[in-house]
């Protein structure tokens, strides 16, 4: 389709008016007549408003993205055009943007309360150049709000649920390498059946080499080093644990219950939670180490629990609230 025509349809109003030009007997007349059918060449209606969007307003655009349109968006059983009445995309941009309240926490999917996740505070003491205080208590504190949190208790055992929980190791071990022996070097040649030429120079190539001290052998046996449940630190937590579990039990305990070590490794980084906004909070992480470091590296092994989100505040109120607290508390 030639796309002058094409970009002159698209313009048309909803009844289209068409001049046509006829002749009379009594010479040339105009003639008006109402097409009806105002979204050809195309079926109707839908696909012509459809393509008008796809060739008008910005550029950046594909066949793909016209196709992902149709069939994600306009034929899903729960659309409706009605939901639109006075859409405003940079609102809805906004609005994810918006910390939800505790209200909406408990309905949220994502931070569902039913999977144990809590709103909550904490205040850290402040401190200041050249400034000293009788106590850490005396200090100026500053509250975090907004802190979407779990249970410590509750996430690890969350974790230990997980289907990935059979491949833990609960009993650590030592790790020993056995090498195999080591071949003898080779000996340095006999230079003493060679001619005495006292006037000739020893060329380079036959004088013998100066190697310093030979290094001792390696050990045929060496110990290794590769993972949580192999350090001498968690074998001495499992020692004092079973000492526990032998003189110390807890009282309702059954006497066939094992005693084990839950070694967790924390991690904290920034995340951005959208593409379209920028709303970012600073999760905190732990890992099981009784878990392989290479399956907990492999993201299809979901090894990472969430256990906190804590709020970044924006840059030009980060040194605003910190300096607004000292002066507030300095007139307590």
């Amino acid at each position: 389709m030639n796309m002058c025509r094409l970009c002159g349809l698209l313009n048309c109003p909803h009844s289209v008016v068409r001049v046509v030009a006829g002749v009379h007997l009594l010479g040339l007349r105009a003639v008006t007549e109402t097409i009806t059918d105002f979204f050809a060449p195309f079926l109707n209606a839908s696909v012509f408003r459809l393509m008008r969007w796809y060739y008008s307003g910005s550029a950046v655009k594909s066949a793909g993205e016209l196709d992902r349109l149709v069939h994600d968006v306009i034929l899903a059983p729960d659309f409706d055009p009605q939901d639109f009445l006075g859409f405003r995309a940079k609102k809805e941009l906004e609005r994810m943007d918006t910390p939800i309240d505790g209200a909406e926490l408990a309905r949220e999917e994502t931070f569902s309360a039913e999977d144990g996740w809590r709103r909550g505070s904490v205040r850290i003491s402040l401190p200041k150049a050249k400034i000293r205080h009788d106590s850490e208590t005396a200090a100026p504190t500053f509250e975090v709000e907004n802190i979407i949190y779990r249970p410590f208790l509750a996430s690890i055992k969350a974790a230990y649920e997980d289907a990935v929980a059979e491949r833990y190791h609960h009993i650590p071990f030592q790790l020993f390498a056995n090498r195999p022996p080591t071949t003898a070097a080779p000996a340095s040649p006999d230079l003493s059946d060679r001619p005495e030429h006292h006037d000739d120079p020893v060329p380079p190539s036959a004088a013998p080499e100066q190697t310093p001290d030979a290094c001792p052998p390696p050990p045929a046996t060496q110990r290794l080093y590769s993972e949580a449940y192999n350090a001498d630190t968690l074998k001495e937590l499992d020692d004092a644990i079973q000492l526990k579990a032998k003189d110390d039990r807890e009282q309702d305990d059954p006497p066939d219950l094992e005693y084990a070590v839950a070694p967790i490794g924390l991690y904290s980084d920034s995340t951005h939670l959208t593409n379209f906004g920028t709303a970012s909070l600073w999760p905190i992480y732990f890992w099981i180490l009784g878990l392989s470091k290479y399956i907990r590296a492999m993201p299809s092994s979901f090894a990472t629990h969430h256990l906190a989100y804590m709020p970044s505040l924006p840059h030009q109120q980060r040194g605003k609230s910190i300096i607004g607290c000292y002066e507030r508390l300095s007139r307590l």
